[in-house]
């Protein structure tokens, strides 16, 4: 079997997988695309996901909740608890208090003025000692409430680096595990698989150039949007697919039409009649939505 612009490589895997687990029908899958990042990090990836026992799952979805609300306890615990109601009675109060502080701030000073024309020399020398005392003392305490919130302010930046750490340190352990769980996945595919897929990276054009490779089926996917790639395509169809096998075939699965970009089954099916040397024609069509079709290509 080969896939052609496999992508993820679904109906192949699925095909493999069927062969093997249900038919105990010997089946070897070839995998093509243009990209090789796409067979790397996609098709490869599916593939043994689909096909290899993972031993070692992933954690208990509950405990996964255990540590999200741990750290929701942990986030209401550093935070500060918002009351709507108390925080707009607050505001009322606050306007209050600050009408209240006014006038009673316009009172004192008035009593201040009164006092001050009835004291003496040596009185006011004395008020004026008390409220540079008063002064110092409010200077001293500005000066411990800035090294208080300093210390606030580093004790919280300290948290935070410690939280980063943790999460980096975090991180790096899924990054480990992951490496470990996918090492392992390869092992296990190279084992016992390596014999039943291989994977090819290139154009259509270079796709078996010798035609050496012959195929008793062959799988296509969203491939014809565009006539100048669609020639390369089934030039590639024609060298690979086996012309021993007559019941050897070729299934394109496509939108009808491709807006904007020049191809379409109808345009795909022109061009293989005009060569005279394969038999096209659509043998499942999907109305709902936007419409689509299966075709099926074997050699006249």
């Amino acid at each position: 079997v080969l896939e052609l612009g496999c992508g993820s490589g679904l109906p192949s895997v699925f095909l493999l997988g069927h062969c093997s687990r249900h038919l105990d029908l010997p089946c070897e899958v070839h995998f093509q695309d243009f990209n090789k990042e796409v067979l790397l990090n996609v098709t490869i990836p599916n593939v043994l996901l689909n096909l290899l026992t993972i031993e070692e799952g992933m954690k208990d979805s509950d405990d996964e909740d255990d540590d999200e609300e741990e750290l929701n306890d942990d986030d209401n615990e550093d935070g500060e608890d918002d009351d709507p109601d108390g925080f707009y009675l607050d505001d009322i109060d606050e306007t209050y208090a600050a009408e209240a502080a006014e006038a009673a701030e316009k009172e004192k000073i008035e009593e201040e003025e009164k006092r001050k024309a009835e004291l003496t020399e040596q009185q006011l020398q004395l008020l004026k000692q008390h409220q540079e005392q008063q002064k110092q003392q409010k200077q001293q305490l500005d000066v411990a409430d800035v090294d208080n919130n300093a210390n606030i302010m580093e004790k919280k930046r300290k948290e935070k680096r410690e939280l980063e750490e943790k999460n980096e340190r975090e991180r790096e352990v899924q990054e480990e595990r992951a490496r470990q769980e996918k090492e392992a996945l390869e092992r296990r595919f190279l084992e016992n698989t390596s014999n039943d897929c291989k994977f090819f990276a290139g154009d259509w054009s270079d796709v078996n150039k010798d035609g050496k490779l012959q195929y008793d089926l062959i799988l296509t996917s969203e491939t014809i949007y565009n006539t100048d790639t669609a020639k390369h395509l089934y030039e590639a169809i024609k060298r690979s697919l086996s012309k021993d096998n007559p019941l050897a075939v070729c299934f394109i699965a496509s939108k009808s039409y491709y807006f904007g970009v020049g191809g379409g089954v109808q345009l795909f099916k022109n061009m293989i009649t005009s060569q005279g040397e394969m038999n096209i024609k659509t043998i499942c069509k999907f109305e709902a939505g936007v419409q689509r079709e299966i075709l099926a290509l074997s050699f006249i």
